[in-house]
Parts: structure tokens; sequence; C-alpha cells
């Protein structure tokens, strides 16, 4: 039972809030000017538009399994503990936990996309994003995505001698030694 109550505080822990699994956050770009009432009026309608909010809710929920199978990786010695239940459990709670979450990132991510786009690049985002082709483009999209992978197997991907014949025109193999050819698997 110590190891479940483990898994779940070490889940729960790293998984909800550690920069460690998280993407290195670049410094801010400066900006000369934060953002008028006009910009975030028009970035809180781009982001209606682009239906931001089913964007990061459908983040949430893929987020959690990602989260648990990373901590068994780190720590094997937890999988005997894991049943199909109890990893049920632990992606609804982490899915919580993460959409109670998502409103301030919301209000947050408002002023980024008001401080990084133009007033007039906002207009036309919202004008074609609130347009029925943009919303087309909306609701087509995650299909078009799904189909992605079928067009991947359908293609002759390079094998490991031209990766490494292209490599090799990049960096010069022989100086910088064996390590930087690739060897055949």
């Amino acid at each position: 039972m110590k190891s479940i109550v483990r898994l779940v505080i070490l889940c729960g822990a790293l998984g909800l809030g550690q920069p460690s699994l998280a993407a290195p956050t670049p410094a801010p770009e400066a900006t000369a000017t934060t953002a008028t009432p006009n910009a975030l009026a028009l970035a809180r309608r781009y982001m209606a538009a682009v239906h931001l909010d089913r964007t990061m809710s459908a983040l949430a929920n893929n987020m959690a399994p990602v989260i648990i199978d990373q901590q068994l990786q780190a720590h094997p010695e937890l999988k005997e503990h894991m049943t199909p239940e109890l990893r049920q459990a632990m992606i609804e709670v982490i899915s919580e936990a993460v959409l109670e979450r998502l409103p301030a990132m919301n209000d947050k991510m408002l002023s980024i996309v008001a401080e990084t786009f133009t007033e007039q690049e906002l207009t036309e985002l919202v004008a074609f994003y609130e347009s029925p082709t943009g919303q087309a483009v909306m609701e087509k999209a995650p299909s078009m995505m799904r189909r992605i992978p079928e067009l991947m197997a359908t293609i002759n991907m390079p094998t490991d001698e031209e990766i490494g014949a292209r490599l090799c025109k990049k960096i010069d193999c022989k100086a910088a030694g064996d390590h930087s050819k690739p060897t055949k698997s």
C-alpha cells in the first residue's frame, strides 16, 4: 500500500507542476508596451474562435497517462502495484487537477496572445477564425491530423546509412571520431 501511495504522490507532484517535466521556458521577449484593452478583447475572441479551451482540455486529459508512464519508468519497482483500476483512478485525478488550473492558465495566455500579435494581426486572425472557413479549419484539422500516421506508414523512411551519409556531409565524421558515424542497427 505504501508503494501505491508513493506512486500517487510522485505522479501528482511531478506531473502537476515540476519544471523537469515541462519544456524549458524561454526568456520572455521584451515588449515595448503592455496589451491594450482592445488587444485583450481581440485576443479573447481569437482564443474562443480557435477553441483554445477544448485544445487545453484535451491536452490535460492526454497528459495524465504520459505522466504515469514516466513515473513508472523512473520507478520500475512501482509497476507491480499498478492495476488497471488504479491507473484509471490516477488518470482521472491528475486530469481533474490539471483542468482546475486551466482558467488561470487561460488568463495568462490571453495576455501572451495580446502581446504577441499586433492589433491589426489579431483583427485579421479573428476575422478569419470566426468566419465559416476558419471554423471549418478548426473542426476539420483534428481529423486531418489523425490521418498523418497512416500517411507516414506509406513513406519509405530514411535508412541508417542515408542518415549517416547526410550527417557526414554536414559534419566531418572523421574528425569527430567514431561516435558521430551512425552504426547499422
